[in-house]
């Protein structure tokens, strides 16, 4: 019944079928862009194929970066018909979702703009990576996360500094960012390892492990001293290390006391089977080594056997 349309539906019907863009029509969409109506307008996009200068205008109307910015910033919009306009936006959506996510005091709004941008993947982490600065804790971090799914940080961007920002939250987010940095990799080590959180001790320790610098040896050693998850992740990291010192900190967690300076291993622990292993793997040709391995591999426990190299059963 076009009698109960709007004047907007009207004339978007009339350009419809004379395929002309007027100024009519661009105030019509301009109006719809800013109500319900915009439903409409999404079904012509969706419909019609490109081609026709009407459809065309529609389409490039609701996925600018204008009417994206309006939209992600007015809670009442439909999350759905959100996402469909970012998805149809494109990369040309990542700065006014990055916008509101750095500007807008709505929790709710930053949210919705942080899980469409991470949905955007890396062109929103090569944007987001360059809006480090001067930004309060809870847009560091989520800037931070997008900012991972990067292989490499561009030139020119120096994330390192935020390695000791105050809040333990943005420097978990910041070390997985840091170690890709141009010559960040060790500096981010040393940071991650010297940290008081053990949530990001224990990151570098997984990242060392996968190449522990040489000078950094002592620092990952200096873990194995505190035990539990924390020293078991040093001994891993060690383990691929051939420094001396290396060699002396798993001989320490494998040895304990005994009579007449004999060998005695240490009481089972995850640490000490982690430590029998890469001793067994890397050190084995050493004497002090030889002659703890030897004593493990006599030992009643099949699982200390096996560490040392020996037999299960």
């Amino acid at each position: 019944n076009p009698s109960a349309l709007s004047m907007e539906k009207r004339i978007l019907l009339i350009s419809l079928e004379l395929g002309v863009v007027g100024a009519a029509l661009q105030a019509a969409v301009r109006a719809m862009t800013e109500t319900e109506e915009i439903l409409a307008l999404k079904k012509v996009a969706e419909a019609r194929s490109s081609g026709h200068p009407v459809v065309d205008y529609v389409r490039e109307t609701l996925h600018s970066s204008d009417n994206i910015a309006r939209r992600i910033r007015d809670e009442a919009t439909d999350p759905k018909l959100l996402e469909a306009l970012v998805d149809g936006a494109g990369l040309s959506a990542v700065e006014p979702l990055l916008d509101a996510l750095i500007e807008s005091p709505s929790r709710a709004v930053r949210r919705t703009a942080f899980d469409l941008l991470k949905k955007l993947g890396m062109p929103a982490g090569l944007a987001a990576v360059t809006r480090l600065e001067n930004q309060p804790w809870y847009v560091l971090r989520n800037l931070l996360v997008l900012s991972q799914s990067l292989d490499t940080i561009p030139a020119g961007v120096d994330p390192l500094p935020l390695l000791f920002h105050e809040d333990a939250r943005v420097r978990k987010e910041a070390f997985p960012v840091c170690v890709k940095a141009s010559d960040g990799r060790t500096p981010s080590l040393k940071a991650g390892l010297a940290d008081e959180d053990e949530r990001i001790v224990m990151m570098a320790l997984r990242e060392a492990k996968e190449d522990l610098p040489g000078m950094l040896v002592p620092e990952v050693a200096q873990h194995v001293e505190r035990g539990g998850d924390l020293a078991n992740q040093a001994i891993l990291a060690l383990k691929e290390s051939d420094s001396p010192l290396a060699l002396k900190s798993l001989l320490d967690v494998c040895q304990g006391r005994g009579l007449l300076g004999g060998v005695r291993l240490s009481r089972k622990s995850p640490a000490l089977l982690l430590a029998l292993e890469a001793l067994a793997e890397r050190w084995s040709e050493v004497d002090e080594v030889q002659a703890v391995l030897e004593v493990a591999s006599a030992s009643k426990d099949a699982e200390v056997r096996a560490a040392a190299g020996g037999s299960e059963g």
